[in-house]
């Protein structure tokens, strides 16, 4: 009886090695393909959280490229508005410039003076420019346009347009250039103001009409 139980004892340790044997473990083919898929799939997943990332990243910056423009806007919609009518210093108005007697600030006080905003294309941007009556009055030309602070930059096209009453055709017109001389009133009826600005892509285009109270005030009023 032992020795046979010996002899099945010693088959079964054959047995369990030739199973040993048997058994496999992953291939070198198996490890790279698996490796393969994985990197596939984090390449998929890191796209996809890449492009959702810059999308809301465009989008906020243009919600704080519109907030910006639109604050600038407002300060030039409010200078516009509050113009007054000089003979010394008249409103005068091109594409891409316009000037008139208005409030300024100077430190801590407020006076009266000449505000110009011009388009500097050198360094795309929209300028605010801010001189005293007497600054004003002593200087000539281009050199009213000189200094300033940049209001908006990236700009692309900053074109404005002027709204005057024909009296023949009673009715509103438009056109690019504003001098007094020449006109039935000293300030247009209305400024209609267009902005085309690029950054790092991002286009936007701002359209605005400005009314003139004082051109306005006891006139007919057709807007």
């Amino acid at each position: 009886m032992k020795p046979c139980s010996g002899k099945k004892k010693k088959y079964r340790d054959y047995e369990t090695i030739a199973c040993l044997k048997r058994a496999k473990g992953f291939t070198l083919l198996e490890v790279l393909i698996s490796a393969a898929i994985i990197s596939v799939l984090s390449v998929i997943v890191y796209a996809v959280f890449s492009s959702g990332v810059k999308t809301w990243k465009k989008a906020q910056d243009m919600r704080f490229l519109e907030k910006s423009v639109f604050g600038s806007l407002q300060e030039m919609t409010v200078d516009i508005r509050n113009c007054v009518e000089t003979t010394l210093l008249p409103f005068e108005g091109s594409q891409d410039s316009i000037s008139f007697s208005g409030l300024i600030t100077k430190g801590l006080d407020r006076e009266f003076g000449l505000i110009t905003y011009c388009f500097d294309e050198s360094r795309s941007s929209i300028m605010k420019i801010e001189k005293t009556y007497p600054e004003a009055v002593n200087e000539e030309g281009d050199d009213k346009k000189t200094g300033g602070k940049a209001l908006i930059c990236n700009i692309n096209k900053f074109s404005l347009t002027y709204c005057y009453m024909d009296d023949d055709a009673e009715s509103y017109v438009w056109k690019d250039t504003w001098e007094t001389e020449g006109d039935s009133a000293g300030i247009p009826r209305a400024v209609k103001i267009f902005i085309e600005l690029d950054k790092d892509g991002i286009k936007l285009d701002f359209e605005k009409m400005v009314l003139i109270p004082i051109s306005l005030s006891g006139r007919k009023k057709l807007f």
